[in-house]
């Protein structure tokens, strides 16, 4: 299938992926920062004008218009008002309603591969961009979500990022709830008047605070269910694809491992002062805890800390192969440059080649320890930093110590697609630096004493 309006914009198709239906599924991205399309998307809109974000049903909205700067005119005095849902420029009136369409952003998707056409559907929509999403042995689907940047017309400030339980039919609250699904007119979602433009209902001004842009009892929309989020993130960590362990990870066999990708601030926020992300972590789904388990010594990716190709960058994508070993896919270099965006391209870069896929094993290739009711005894951590990259395992009295591989660098792949063997895939054990960052094997974060396994 094709003529998905959404993925013509910053937010694109992501995962896709085989249900234990026979199905296949889609995770569909939504258009713009917040339903509202503005100078941010201004690369998009010049390659596809009719851009915008589209609804998997028919919806009523408030009529708020935001006005910008019109960047289709050489004069810069030019201004122009958009409302949500419609292409820029694009003016909207309380009460006016948009029409569902079948290949809606925003979304999961799902059709029978051998008829897309005729049997493509939403199975649950409302996300502001769902990048990956797994299954369970039991049939429960999870799927994460990167949430709001502050950028573009309508800037929020969330406080978190999500992973969901998914639930068919249900809408997940985008653009007009948080990622841990609260509604935006909470004042702490609000951004410093300087970075919000001017918002109009008809020729009034409203005032600088965020305002639902879909009439929700008009459009039969209840509020998102709280308990359908399944663990938070780190606002601007990017928790991107994910995969549930099998049986041989023992106590945790059953959690939800995510990639977190990183932040691009400060182009989707120039409020940050943190780094979050560049990690993947464990979310366990009996209490929704989100605890660390790849991760640098240090926060960021490696590159930035003069060890490329030796620790994190930005891990992508988390799975668990027929082996039962988790392999990471590392994106590579990301990186920000405010000059592209003078050019009329988006303000980032990602160099060819810097890629990577990692291997983790299990201690002894099988289960971890674990207390006696199955639960993990204490959290497995892989911490990365410029002296290379290791697996931790907490160590317990009368018990034998697992064994741990060091992760290892399979395949290069950069941005454009293209693979290369990876320079650091081959070399000797002994070539490793040790791991005596780990500050002679006491964990920093449960303050357990740990040992770090070679």
């Amino acid at each position: 299938f094709s003529g998905v309006i959404d993925a013509q914009s910053e937010h694109s198709l992501d995962e896709i992926r085989l249900g234990p239906d026979g199905r296949l599924y889609v995770a569909s991205g939504g258009a713009a920062n917040s339903a509202v399309v503005g100078l941010d998307n201004a690369p998009f809109v010049e390659r596809s004008p009719d851009v915008r974000a589209t609804a998997c049903q028919d919806i009523v909205l408030t009529g708020q218009n935001f006005e910008t700067p019109d960047f289709r005119t050489e004069d810069p005095d030019d201004t122009v008002r958009t409302g949500a849902f419609v292409p820029f420029g694009t003016e909207t009136t309380p009460g006016q309603k948009v029409e569902a369409v079948d290949r809606c952003g925003s979304s999961i998707l799902a059709f029978d591969p051998e008829d897309p056409e005729g049997t493509l559907e939403m199975y649950a929509w409302g996300f502001r961009h769902v990048i990956g999403f797994a299954w369970n042995e039991e049939g429960e689907l999870f799927a994460s979500a990167n949430s709001y940047d502050v950028r573009g017309s309508r800037p929020v400030k969330d406080d978190a990022e999500a992973t969901y339980r998914v639930e068919e039919g249900a809408w997940y609250g985008w653009p007009d709830y948080s990622a841990a699904l609260e509604p935006l007119t909470d004042p702490r979602f609000d951004v410093p008047d300087s970075l919000q433009a001017p918002v109009y209902v008809g020729d009034e001004l409203q005032d600088k605070e965020l305002g639902f842009v879909i009439d929700h009892e008009a459009s039969g929309l209840e509020p998102p269910d709280p308990s359908l989020v399944l663990g938070l993130h780190d606002y601007q960590s990017s928790p991107t694809k994910l995969d549930v362990a099998p049986d041989p990870w023992g106590g945790m066999a059953g959690h939800v491992f995510v990639a977190e990708w990183g932040d691009l601030a400060p182009e989707t926020n120039p409020l940050q002062d943190e780094r979050p992300g560049y990690r993947v972590v464990r979310i366990d789904p009996a209490t929704g805890e989100v605890d660390p388990f790849v991760f640098n010594a240090q926060p960021g990716p490696a590159s930035e800390q003069d060890a490329s190709g030796e620790g994190i960058e930005r891990p992508f994508d988390v799975k668990f192969g027929p082996d039962g070993a988790m392999y990471v896919v590392d994106y590579g270099v990301a990186r920000v440059n405010p000059a592209r965006a003078e050019q009329g391209q988006v303000p980032y870069e990602f160099p060819a080649e810097t890629g990577a896929v990692w291997r983790i094993t299990p201690p002894d290739g099988g289960a971890g320890p674990s207390d006696d009711d199955g639960t993990p005894a204490a959290d497995g951590a892989a911490m990365v930093g410029s002296q290379g990259l290791a697996y931790t395992l907490a160590r317990y009295p009368g018990r034998r110590s697992g064994r741990a591989e060091r992760l290892r660098l399979l395949g290069d792949r950069g941005a454009r697609g293209r693979g290369r063997p990876a320079p650091h895939g081959h070399r000797p054990r002994s070539h490793y630096p040790s791991a005596r960052h780990a500050q002679d094997g006491r964990d920093f974060r449960s303050g357990r004493d740990l040992r770090v396994l070679l």
